[in-house]
């Protein structure tokens, strides 16, 4: 099953957060797309669902998130947002 007929189309406010995939819905307010075992599942499905769709030409395409300390048990990371 594609990423998309799972979660369907990204609207590019989606970040990985540690094991999960998450949706910014408002300011403080997110909603949980999926769960995985380990931060990298999490990471190889948001690129895969990110590389099934064409990015938006508005914002020059998708950025994925990148790691920028801890590991599997909850890093931080940088979101599509660039903060």
């Amino acid at each position: 099953m594609k990423y998309s007929e799972k979660y369907g189309q990204p609207q590019g406010n989606e970040l990985v957060y540690g094991k999960d995939i998450i949706r910014r819905v408002d300011t403080f307010e997110f909603i949980l797309i999926d769960r995985f075992e380990t931060n990298k599942a999490a990471l190889i499905a948001y690129n895969e669902w990110m590389d099934e769709n064409d990015p938006i030409p508005s914002v020059g395409g998708w950025k994925y998130t990148k790691p920028i300390v801890g590991w599997d048990n909850g890093p931080i990371t940088m979101d599509s947002w660039g903060k």
